[in-house]
C-alpha cells in the first residue's frame, strides 16, 4: 500500500492531549510522530528500539531516558509499548481513516467507469443501426430505452406508435394502443439558468456512483458554467453531467498520489544494521 505524505492535525486537540509534557518532551514528540508516519512500516508504530528513538527524537543518553518515561507513563501515556512496538493511537486512526476514504474513491470510480463505458456503447452501437431500422421523427414515440437497463437490447428498436393508428387498418388493437408517456430530457434552461428534469432518480445514481462528491455543489457548479458560456449548447446535458462528475471524482480519489518510496524491507534491514553498530 502506498504512504500518503501528510495526515491532519487538530491543534485543539494535540494541544490538549500534551499539556503536561515537559518542553524537551513535547519537542521530542512532535519529531517522533513526523518521523513515524514517514519511515514507519504502517505510518503509525515502530519498532521499539535505542536506534530508532535517538534518529526520531533526536535526543540521547539521560535526557533520551527522561523523555521515553514522560511518553510512556501509565497515568497519561501518548505513546504505548506493544510486542516490541511503540503504537501511535492517534496515527493509526488517521492511517485508516485515510485508508477508508481511498478505498471510497476507488469504488465511486470504478461505478463511474462502468457508466461512462455504458453511455459511450450505446451512443456508438445507435449510430451503427442501419437506417430502415432507426426510427424517423415523430412528435409521438415511445419513450428512449433505459441505458442501465441490462435487459435492453439496441437490436430491438423502440415501437412507434402513431396518432389514429389502427383507423384504417384490419388490425383494430393496433389502433387500441396507447402511447407510453416519454421521460422529460435533461436540459438547461438559460432564462433561470438551472438545470431542469433531473429527478431523484438521477441524483440516488450519481451519489452511488460518485461518493467523493456533493452532488448538489457539483451540479450548481455546472449550472455557473453553462451560463457564462451560452455558445457552448450541449445536445446531450446528462452525458454532459456524467462527464464533469467523473473528472471531479478522479481528481478527488488521486489528490494524494505522491508517496515516499521506503519501503517494509529497506527500512528492517537498516533497523538490524543499526542494532550490530550498537553491539
Amino acid at each position: 500500500m502506498k504512504k500518503t505524505p501528510a495526515f491532519q492535525f487538530y491543534p485543539d486537540k494535540f494541544l490538549a492531549g500534551t499539556n503536561h509534557l515537559s518542553a524537551d518532551a513535547f519537542q521530542a514528540y512532535t519529531r517522533m510522530l513526523c518521523w513515524i508516519w514517514l519511515h514507519g512500516p504502517n505510518q503509525w508504530s515502530m519498532i521499539n528500539s535505542k536506534k530508532n528513538w535517538e534518529f526520531s527524537t533526536q535526543k540521547k543518553g539521560k535526557k533520551l531516558e527522561k523523555i521515553q518515561k514522560e511518553l510512556l507513563q501509565r497515568e497519561i501515556p501518548v505513546l504505548k509499548k506493544k510486542l516490541g512496538f511503540v503504537i501511535s493511537k492517534g496515527l493509526r486512526k488517521e492511517a485508516l481513516k485515510q485508508r477508508n476514504r481511498r478505498d471510497r474513491a476507488r469504488k465511486g470510480g470504478e461505478a463511474a467507469k462502468e457508466i461512462r463505458q455504458n453511455l459511450g456503447s450505446a451512443k456508438t452501437d445507435d449510430q451503427a443501426l442501419p437506417k430502415e431500422c432507426s426510427p424517423s421523427p415523430s412528435p409521438s414515440v415511445s419513450p428512449p430505452p433505459d441505458l442501465f437497463n441490462d435487459e435492453f437490447s439496441l437490436t430491438d428498436p423502440p415501437t412507434k406508435v402513431l396518432p389514429g393508428a389502427g383507423k384504417d387498418t384490419d388490425s383494430p388493437k393496433e389502433g387500441n394502443q396507447q402511447n407510453v408517456e416519454k421521460p422529460e430530457k435533461i436540459i438547461f434552461n438559460f432564462k433561470s439558468k438551472r438545470f431542469e428534469n433531473i429527478t431523484q432518480d438521477h441524483q440516488s445514481k450519481w451519489r452511488e456512483a460518485y461518493p467523493a462528491l456533493d452532488i448538489v455543489q457539483e451540479l450548481s457548479k455546472m449550472e455557473s458554467w453553462a451560463s457564462a458560456n451560452p455558445k457552448n449548447r450541449k445536445s446531450n446535458w446528462e452525458r454532459f453531467i456524467v462527464n464533469w462528475m467523473t473528472k471531479a471524482q478522479d481528481r478527488a480519489g488521486t489528490g494524494q498520489k505522491r508517496s515516499f518510496q521506503t519501503s517494509r524491507d529497506k527500512m528492517y534491514e537498516d533497523l538490524k544494521n543499526w542494532k550490530t553498530e550498537d553491539d
